[in-house]
């Protein structure tokens, strides 16, 4: 387990409010993050007409 896991596991015993949020947070990160490199691969496959 790498320290940023045990980290997040710790804070999410020891802080209710932390708990609450963290996972739904993460996954709407997450998904901005896989959005955005979509974009990134389609911005970059098109090529202009000239």
């Amino acid at each position: 387990m790498s320290d940023l896991q045990r980290y997040i596991q710790n804070r999410k015993i020891e802080d209710a409010v932390f708990s609450e949020g963290f996972d739904e947070g993460y996954k709407a990160f997450k998904i901005g993050v896989l959005l955005r490199q979509l974009k990134e691969k389609l911005d970059a496959s098109i090529t202009p007409k000239t």
